[in-house]
């Protein structure tokens, strides 16, 4: 039997990936956001909170997170991608550590 092993880049959003180098590259937080917001199901108030950031701090950077990266967060479908997607991405960093 042969095993195929799918690089990460084949299997996540090219935008999560790319968020991530950016808060590397420039140290800031954009990844965490958009983590944050999708898994809190775009609760505002529950997002900031388990931040530690203010309301207005949040829907910056998701502004931000939007326009840079030409998502829609509106759209189900896109969110529903951007979430399974970060599912992969944890789910294969869990692995690593093992």
């Amino acid at each position: 039997s042969t095993q195929t092993t799918l690089k990460q880049q084949h299997l996540v959003a090219r935008e999560l990936l790319e968020l991530k180098s950016y808060d590397r590259q420039k140290g800031t937080n954009y990844y965490e956001t958009l983590r944050s917001y999708l898994r809190n199901e775009r609760d505002i108030p529950k997002t900031s909170e388990k931040l530690i950031i203010h309301r207005t701090t949040l829907l910056y950077r998701l502004k931000k997170i939007q326009a840079q990266w030409n998502l829609n967060l509106e759209d189900p479908w896109q969110r529903l991608y951007l979430t399974w997607a970060l599912w992969m991405l944890e789910k294969e960093e869990s692995l690593k550590k093992k």
